[in-house]
């Protein structure tokens, strides 16, 4: 882990790490109520994915942001795409 090689960036890298676990939590929240088919979560899934991308963008970018950034992408496409499923 980066914690041993910059100990006073320790704080830094646990409030990344809750950050992470998060949106994670968030994800899978979304995706376990989006089946529900209402039009709510149906936004909120799309809007974390929405925040995922900025906040992956206006960071440094590197090859695993690339990664990431399209993989939200691809995810959001295939959301709105299907949303008829999701919308009642």
């Amino acid at each position: 882990m980066r914690i041993s090689g910059n100990p006073e960036r320790m704080s830094l890298y646990l409030v990344y790490g809750f950050l992470m676990l998060a949106d994670s939590a968030a994800m899978l929240v979304c995706g376990l109520l989006i089946i529900r088919q209402k039009t709510l979560y149906f936004r909120l899934a799309a809007g974390v994915l929405g925040i995922n991308i900025l906040f992956t963008i206006a960071d440094q970018f590197g090859m695993i942001d690339l990664l990431f950034v399209l993989l939200n992408i691809i995810t959001l496409v295939i959301l709105i795409k299907s949303r008829r499923e999701f919308v009642a």
